[in-house]
């Protein structure tokens, strides 16, 4: 009808208008005419990326966030995964391009035909705002109302452009600018609910509207059990009954109950969530207040309550899975949380969001970390800064009168519950980023203190990461600032009845603690209730290398009583300590390990550079549901000719493990595609936070922070160097209360001077002097680290060919450098190849192993690592310096 009425208006028979109404911001923050500009630039980069991609194929899958931080390196633009999908839909819209959604960061991209498109376009666009912003004048502000008429605006463009346009191609470029940004239309019908405004009036007709979904739900359940009958005669018989009976008897006939029918959800499906649960874990998952603390004990179950009040919101309150965001410590804790939900819910928690705070940011921030510069670290502390500004202000070109709530639904959709693990240990930035997201006192209903229920779940005792910044006065103070209800979960399913009540006579002396009376304290379950098991023995030593040899011979006596090695762990304050154990172990050829990681990042050591660079150059790639990301990773370091007994390949390994488990890459139903660029994302999460590899076959000998989340049936705590100064007492008592919990059956505590904490524990100390005549003349156990390597030496620039070809346990020697006062680092062959640093000398001569005083003997020394030494200039930010170094391990026992 239209287009014949413009007909007749060419041949001048009639007049014809079409009145439009535009908003446009202009000359203030959200300039229509910068933001059309940006928007130019990235389309003009992103098609070159893409003709790049696509080559010769004739269609490509991409990962959106990748793509973002490809096309923006340095995050200097502000490119989100949004506003490349923009683009691509609006490209899609004018039928330029076929997308297709694979997940939520991936699509696939065929039929492309933007180049012989875009240019003319680009004129069009730049003309349509050139003519609006001439009719505006010299007004300038933020969403000016305009009033135009298309054919009026179709003619004065055709005039500038001398091409001639019509109103459907017009009404086409006004969308497209609308809806890249621009916000030309004014909406027709803007609604916001008027904060602490009554809604009793939208509530009292709920009874009506849950009455009628009880009954589609009794319906569904009375469907399941006619599908359930065998016999066409008793299905029959059910119709006739349903019919005509009454719903009384009819319930009663057929042995409904009355609660089951009103759930949505099958009997035995509702039993598998609330059956495994204590009555304390139950409340949790059945609550309904909208901010809850739960503080959870050690050995309590917090993860199990989280997984099942989780499932109970998808499955019985019909939540959508994407509607619930988990945050989680570290990618481990990821990992256990996706596991654990896909074994109770199946393919319905792939869609739900579990994130560590890192993972979160970039998310929000619409990037991966593929494009940073070499493998430097990434600076996540300030992502979080920059998620929370997001949140808080938008974008620079976005317009002003947006609200925190608006940018909230944009950038994380409807959310309806967020959960918080380990709250105790949260930064302040994690912190405010939380605050932000849950909308604290932004809600509309004034009995809520949040926009967004929101669950925190933690332990005060438990915070012992100060020194990463993290502080436990969040979680102290959470119920007060949130209005939240607080609940409990106390009961210990680890740990005997001694060991708890030492463990709760020491932490009681704390005075900072959300658990205060008697009644709030942390008890055996109920199950195991009275069994005190083996009491807690404490004892001290003359000296640290006696206390070392009682160890090794208690440990000897555990594995000959059948105990395995892998249910045993040494535990102390300073690594220190644990040296002479570790020794004395190693030498009765008990297998020891640790998880220090003091002093190095993944991320630095040659086998993982590799990797970084493997992935960066795959970057777009997308493995297929079907296809491993550890048999790739297998396949490289094969490539590459690295051991798979090489700690570092050990520990990327299991990292890709954990990838296929948490993407379902075991089974066919679950399993979900990957980008590399998500790969590499993880990697560099999880140095962040280390990953905790386990070893079946070895005794753990580490620091008590190392142990945190761990648990073992025998536990030796070596308690020397705890600080008892006035402002680090509290916090010390916590790591000590930390590793005394990680014990399931014995906790035995050792030292060598007066404990106050083991006093504090109510546990009596004896003393023991075993012989030691049979202790080794000198041990000694050192990890270096770079810092006790000379970094810059000549040799190890020179042999960067040897270096680099040497792996993670290849023996080395040691030998006094040509001026005697310190040790030169050669290979088994008598290559030099690097030096230790004067710290490093220094120390050994102090412990008696100075040059041409001392020989190391063969297998004294071997690689513990080939670090990456990387320097950049502080003011252009150019590598100045870039090569390998090695960093030795040190055992004497002789």
């Amino acid at each position: 009808m239209t287009a014949r009425i413009c007909e007749l208006q060419k041949a001048e028979v009639c007049s014809f208008e079409i009145p439009i109404t535009l908003v446009i911001t202009k000359g203030v923050r959200g300039d229509a005419r910068n933001n059309h500009e940006r928007i130019c630039q990235l389309e003009d980069q992103l098609l070159q990326v893409l003709n790049e991609l696509f080559g010769n194929e004739n269609e490509i899958q991409i990962n959106l966030r990748g793509l973002a931080s490809r096309l923006d390196p340095d995050n200097s633009k502000k490119i989100r995964a949004s506003n490349i999908i923009d683009i691509l839909e609006g490209w899609v819209a004018q039928k330029w391009l076929k997308l297709s959604r694979i997940s939520s960061d991936v699509v696939r991209l065929g039929e492309m035909k933007v180049a012989e498109h875009l240019p003319g376009h680009k004129i069009l666009t730049t003309t349509v705002l050139e003519v609006l912003y001439q009719a505006l004048g010299d007004t300038t502000g933020a969403r000016l109302p305009l009033k135009y008429e298309l054919g009026k605006l179709a003619k004065e463009v055709t005039q500038k452009t001398q091409l001639d346009w019509n109103n459907q191609e017009l009404e086409v470029i006004l969308l497209w600018l609308h809806h890249d940004g621009l916000n030309l239309f004014q909406q027709s019908l803007k609604v916001r609910v008027i904060k602490n405004a009554s809604v009793s009036r939208v509530k009292r007709r709920y009874p009506e509207v849950e009455a009628h979904y009880d009954e589609q739900t009794r319906r569904t359940h009375y469907m399941v059990k006619y599908g359930q009958l065998k016999l066409d005669e008793q299905r029959q018989q059910f119709v006739r009954d349903y019919f005509g009976t009454n719903q009384e008897e009819f319930v009663s006939k057929y042995q409904f109950l009355a609660q089951e029918i009103t759930r949505p959800i099958l009997p035995e499906d509702y039993n598998r969530i609330l059956e495994p649960l204590n009555p304390a874990q139950k409340e949790i998952v059945l609550a309904s207040h909208p901010t809850m603390a739960v503080i959870a004990g050690p050995g309590s179950g917090k993860t199990k309550t989280i997984v099942h009040r989780i499932a109970y919101l998808v499955k019985v309150k019909r939540v959508e899975p994407k509607r619930i965001l988990v945050l989680a410590y570290n990618r481990n804790a990821v990992r256990e949380l996706r596991l654990r939900l896909r074994n109770l819910i199946g393919e319905q928690a792939s869609r739900i969001r579990v994130f560590t705070f890192h993972g979160l940011a970039l998310s929000l921030l619409g990037r991966t970390v593929g494009e940073y510069r070499g493998t430097q670290t990434i600076n996540f502390d300030r992502l979080l800064v920059e998620a929370c500004k997001l949140i808080e202000k938008g974008e620079e070109f976005e317009d002003a009168d947006e609200d925190t709530q608006a940018r909230r639904i944009q950038l994380l959709g409807k959310l309806e519950y967020i959960f918080v693990d380990e709250y105790q240990d949260v930064s302040e930035q994690e912190y405010r980023l939380i605050k932000l997201i849950a909308g604290l006192n932004e809600s509309e209903d004034e009995s809520h203190s949040v926009q967004i229920n929101l669950c925190v779940i933690g332990d005060d005792d438990q915070n012992i990461y100060e020194f990463r910044h993290t502080d436990p006065k969040y979680i102290l103070q959470f119920e007060e600032e949130y209005k939240a209800k607080r609940l409990l979960l106390i009961e210990n399913y680890r740990s005997t009845e001694s060991i708890i009540q030492a463990a709760n006579k020491l932490i009681n002396n704390n005075k900072k603690r959300c658990k205060i009376i008697l009644e709030e304290q942390v008890r055996i379950d109920n199950y195991r209730s009275g069994y005190q098991g083996l009491a807690v023995e404490a004892y001290s030593f003359n000296n640290i290398n006696s206390q070392a040899l009682w160890v090794q011979q208690r440990i000897q006596s555990w594995i000959k009583q059948g105990i395995r090695h892998n249910e045993i762990a040494v535990l102390a304050r300073h690594w220190d300590n644990l040296a002479p154990t570790r020794l004395l172990l190693e030498r009765v050829r008990i297998t020891t390990y640790s998880l220090k990681t003091d002093g190095f990042q993944l991320i630095k050591n040659l086998v993982t550079c590799k990797l970084i660079e493997e992935l960066k150059r795959q970057n777009q790639k997308i493995l297929l549901p079907e296809e491993s990301v550890q048999a790739w990773f297998l396949s490289l370091f094969a490539q590459w000719e690295r051991s798979s007994q090489e700690p570092t390949v050990k520990v990327l390994l299991k990292i890709a493990h954990d990838i296929d488990q948490e993407r379902g890459f075991d089974s066919e139903e679950l399993a979900l595609p990957i980008s590399v660029a998500d790969v590499l994302t993880t990697l560099f999460e999880f140095n962040e936070s280390p990953e905790v590899i386990l070893d079946d076959r070895a005794v753990l000998v580490t620091s008590c922070h190392g142990a945190k989340g761990l648990e073992f049936r025998k536990i030796i705590q070596l308690v020397d160097g705890f600080g008892i100064s006035s402002d680090e007492t509290e916090s010390e008592r916590r790591l000590f209360y930390v590793g005394m919990t990680r014990a399931k059956e014995e906790l035995v505590l050792c030292s060598t001077r007066q404990s106050l904490f083991v006093m504090e524990s109510g546990v009596n100390t004896k003393s023991l002097s075993p012989a030691t005549t049979s202790l080794p003349r000198q041990m000694f156990y050192s990890d270096l680290s770079p810092g006790d390597v000379y970094l810059g030496h000549h040799s190890t620039k020179n042999s960067q060919h040897i270096i680099t070809h040497l792996q993670e346990g290849t023996p080395l020697q040691f030998q006094s450098n040509r001026y005697n006062n310190g040790w030169d680092i050669l290979t088994i062959q008598g290559q030099i190849i690097g030096a230790l640093s004067k710290k490093a000398n220094a120390e050994l001569g102090y412990k008696g192993f100075k040059p041409g005083q001392f020989q190391f003997q063969a297998s004294e020394v071997i690689v513990r690592s080939i670090y990456r030494h990387l320097r950049r200039d502080e003011v252009n930010g150019n590598i100045t310096e870039d090569w390998f170094v090695v960093i030795p391990q040190i055992r004497v026992c002789r």
